[in-house]
């Protein structure tokens, strides 16, 4: 009996049957796609090297807001992480007159929840026990389960200013969060920690499966462009084939730019923001430009669009028409 020699890994093995053909789409699809689990993935890392620990907050300092696109807020953040037999708890302080919100994201960038009064009316405030869905952990009394999909997940708190900045500050520190047990918390995979200016090439199909496996994507419909990561990952072990992957994310992927904004006059907003349903190329996006973005109903920003950019030494005048004030629209405007 003849037998074949076995190929050497990281080369192609010619009498073994073809692999799929996978097109320069197939190739842009899975890379983008791939590319906005990374860009969360990456916050996470930069975060825990920045000194982060799991279920403690961060009040940012209203000074460090400086240049930041939502400096109207005081802000504070957390990494939550719960498991079968461990909640987090966070309790928010009673706030009125002025907006606020706790938004909770996953490791994709979809909003799971905003706890506040407009979400949560009969109970806007005091004890929220975060827990993995079907997890059976004791919720204190009083406490409002929230069950989260994910067993990792980022929280950000967001107090308006308004005239009053030491009342929204003194309000912000009240919110508190804590993890009565111990939950077991899996390190992040390792990822190349590139800058935004250096988008990575090929080799972020090397850890891809395990990626996916980290986090699962609770959007609909993704088993189609997880299936096409995953045959690119293997495609991306030959020596040949890797130079094309790698080819085409350079010359292709990174020139795709999806519709983000709608245009009004000299204003444009986010066309989607917080819940991008199947739309995983716009929250590929989102994740890249503004990470961890709220849901629209939550927190719709305008940018001037075809007016020149807003410049400090300037004074500038918003017009409204009397029939459209922005009180029709929205409940807290500045």
């Amino acid at each position: 009996m003849k037998h074949e020699p076995e190929s050497t890994p990281g080369e192609d093995a010619p009498h073994q049957p073809a692999a799929p053909t996978l097109s320069d789409r197939d190739i842009c699809d899975s890379y983008l796609y791939l590319l906005g689990r990374l860009l969360a993935l990456r916050h996470e890392h930069f975060d825990f090297l920045g000194g982060a620990r799991w279920n403690e907050i961060v009040h940012r300092e209203l000074d460090n807001a400086t240049n930041h696109a939502h400096q109207e807020v005081a802000r504070s953040d957390a990494w939550i992480a719960v498991d079968e037999s461990s909640c987090t708890l966070i309790d928010v302080p009673k706030i009125t007159g002025r907006y606020y919100t706790v938004q909770i994201v996953n490791s994709w960038g979809e909003t799971i929840v905003n706890i506040n009064d407009r979400t949560f009316p009969g109970h806007p405030y005091g004890p929220f026990a975060l827990c993995l869905k079907g997890a059976r952990c004791m919720v204190p009394g009083g406490a409002r389960r929230i069950d989260m999909p994910c067993r990792k997940a980022r929280l950000i708190v967001r107090v308006e200013i308004g005239a009053n900045p030491k009342e929204a500050v003194a309000l912000q520190r009240r919110v508190t969060i804590r993890a009565p047990g111990a939950p077991a918390i899996a390190s992040p995979v390792a990822m190349p920690l590139f800058p935004d200016e250096r988008l990575p090439g090929v080799e972020v199909f090397d850890t891809a499966l395990a990626v996916l496996a980290s986090e699962m994507d609770t959007s609909l419909g993704m088993e189609a462009i997880q299936a096409k990561v995953r045959a690119i990952a293997a495609l991306a072990r030959s020596r040949g084939a890797r130079a094309r992957i790698d080819r085409v994310v350079r010359d292709r992927a990174w020139g795709l730019k999806p519709v983000l904004y709608m245009t009004d006059r000299d204003w444009v907003t986010s066309r989607l923001a917080g819940s991008f349903g199947p739309d995983w190329l716009s929250r590929t996006a989102s994740n890249l430009f503004e990470m961890w973005s709220n849901y629209k109903t939550e927190e719709t920003v305008f940018r001037t669009g075809t007016v020149s950019p807003l410049d400090g030494s300037s004074a500038y005048t918003m017009t409204f028409a009397k029939q459209d004030l922005p009180w029709a629209r929205v409940r807290y405007f500045w």
